[in-house]
């Protein structure tokens, strides 16, 4: 038996809702109709009044247990603590109810043991079917609520971040146009000389800090938090999955109903022992049961939800109602008999439909949990890659401002300074303003990345040469992995050349060991082992921290024989089945 599992549905804030107040008020209003035949008729209100402020005694009491078990710690001693809580609110009901029926003249005693302990083992049993009942179906619509948050968040994410590094790009180029629109070219036919200072500024004010922004600042996408508030999981939903053979459970259900009946057994049946009572009771309701279980089952199990369930709860019902009449017939009174069986064939279907629901539940949530699993890989797994691509996008545009853009910036600025002894500067300035703009636009065009990883990785080894010994292991099948997807090499490359640099340079390394590989189907993993003494990143966190963070699956740092090892996993967006060998 899971405790813990069986504790938070006992004792969930589900507890304080109106859903279970008024399921068991309900129920408390029906049992004591069909309990209380041997009492006079009339006095409706007074009767509901007293089953309405027993109840709410009942209730306060369970407020009180579930405020007190929430601070225990979880365990075997905290669900009993809580069954006892759940007896306990049973037996205040049971007493309430007598002293105000008796004092509205209802009852002709303030107190009868047989009310007593059959209003204990009724309520009690209806109070924790309510509980657990709200706390699967609170459990359920959470775990279902979360899976949908995950799928929308999975479903949204890639088009938001699509147009997260595109709106930069276009707000970095409607900066530098509008300058080129709205205040050089009216400032060449005006004074040329500013229209130069100008471009000028353009590279020194604009150009330059943007790139240095650019290649130092990543707004990282982040697991967003989940708001499963707003998913609504409705018994409906619960309920159709309830089937006859997992409702049918023909010894527990039996136990049960026997000992509720029990004390009705020794009230208007006291010539025959209760054991007797009790062991026919079990075999009748149990044999009933097995039949629906091993034999209907089989035929209402393939009926649609909206028949099955109704059918379900209506078998459960007569099983339970024929077994209670033919045991309570012996009473020789029909209202008491009918009555009685009336109440196990409640208590029949509320089990039953507890007991389907609850096994229902724990596969459902079990595939949810999976689902989950899988959701939060692909959530974690989609985030690193869109990390990657962005960091590489950044760091490209970056290049471009601080490499190319500027280059074609200070040209035209030159030009139209050489133009300024000619009389036609204006004319020229404007060709070479449109000049500029069709070769700008040409280089942000420009997205070609590296993938020649081995390439790369040779030259990071000779970087280093002389001052570090660098092993690289790679095999065919990586290489061609890899190439294949330029932001995965991208991030690989610069993962293992900031490891190299901070070993070295913090670490004072001297040997290095590169290993890379594939792990599972779509990660590459990065191994990076050095015999430096201070590991290998820097002790402050800087760039390459914060690119670890944001662009791969997973990362750790460790210390292993004497040695560190820095292991990361990056998202390989081209399966190693989908590459020609």
């Amino acid at each position: 038996m899971d405790f813990k599992l069986t504790l938070s549905r006992l004792t969930g804030r589900h507890i304080l809702g109106p859903g279970v107040f008024f399921s068991t008020l309900g129920y408390g209003l029906l049992a004591h109709l069909l309990g209380s035949s041997d009492l006079p008729s009339g006095n409706v209100a007074t009767r509901f009044i007293s089953v309405l402020v027993a109840h709410i005694a009942m209730m306060t009491v369970l407020y009180l247990t579930r405020f007190l078990a929430v601070r225990l710690s979880q365990g075997l001693f905290a669900l009993i603590f809580v069954f006892l809580g759940y007896i306990i609110a049973g037996a205040v009901r049971g007493l309430t109810l007598q002293a105000l029926l008796f004092e509205f003249g209802a009852a002709d005693s303030g107190f009868s043991i047989y009310r007593l302990l059959g209003g204990v083992l009724v309520m009690t049993t209806g109070a924790a079917w309510a509980g657990f009942a709200f706390g699967v179906k609170a459990e359920w619509g959470q775990k279902r609520a979360n899976l949908k948050a995950t799928e929308t968040q999975l479903e949204t994410l890639l088009a938001a971040s699509e147009s997260r590094f595109e709106l930069q790009a276009t707000d970095t180029m409607s900066t530098i146009e509008s300058m080129l629109q709205t205040a050089l070219i009216p400032e060449l036919m005006v004074t040329p000389q500013h229209a130069v200072t100008k471009l000028q500024s353009l590279i020194n004010d604009t150009l330059r800090p943007l790139s240095a922004f650019l290649a130092s600042s990543q707004a990282a996408l982040e697991v967003a938090k989940l708001d499963p508030s707003i998913y609504r999981f409705r018994w409906r939903t619960l309920m159709t999955h309830l089937t006859l053979r997992d409702a049918s459970q023909p010894l527990l259900t039996a136990g049960i109903l026997s000992v509720l009946a029990v004390t009705g057994f020794v009230r208007y049946i006291p010539e025959v022992s209760p054991f007797v009572l009790l062991l026919l009771s079990i075999v009748s309701i149990a044999a009933l049961l097995a039949i629906t279980k091993y034999w209907l089952s089989r035929l209402v199990d393939r009926l649609p939800s909206t028949t099955r369930v109704p059918v379900v709860l209506a078998i459960l019902f007569s099983s339970a109602f024929l077994s209670g009449l033919g045991v309570m017939t012996l009473s020789g009174d029909p209202v008491v008999a009918v009555s009685l069986a009336t109440n196990a064939g409640v208590a029949a279907a509320l089990l039953g439909s507890l007991f389907g629901i609850n096994k229902t539940a724990n596969v459902e949530m079990a595939e949810i949990d999976r689902k989950l699993m899988d959701h939060e890989y692909r959530l974690r797994w989609t985030i690193a890659t869109l990390n990657g691509r962005h960091w590489l996008q950044k760091k490209q545009f970056a290049r471009k401002l601080h490499g190319p853009i500027q280059s074609e910036v200070a040209a035209a600025a030159i030009r139209i300074e050489r133009s300024l002894s000619s009389g036609e500067v204006t004319e020229a300035g404007e060709e070479i303003l449109q000049s500029l703009r069709d070769r700008l636009a040409k280089i942000l065009q420009d997205t070609v990345g590296t993938n020649e990883i081995g390439q790369v990785m040779d030259e990071i080894i000779e970087t280093w040469q002389g001052l570090c010994d660098i092993e690289l292991e790679m095999s065919d099948e990586v290489q061609r992995a890899v190439r294949l997807d330029p932001v995965c090499v991208e991030t690989v490359l610069e993962i293992t050349r900031e490891a190299c640099s901070n070993a070295i340079r913090h670490g004072s390394a001297d040997q290095v060991k590169i290993n890379l590989s594939i792990e599972g189907s779509d990660l590459v993993k990065i191994e990076v082992r050095n015999n430096g003494t201070k590991g290998i990143l820097a002790t402050r966190r800087g760039l390459g921290s914060t690119y670890l963070d944001d662009c791969t699956y997973s990362h750790k740092l460790e210390t292993l024989d004497g040695e560190t090892m820095l292991t990361a996993t990056v998202p390989l967006q081209v399966k190693p089945s989908e590459f020609q060998v």
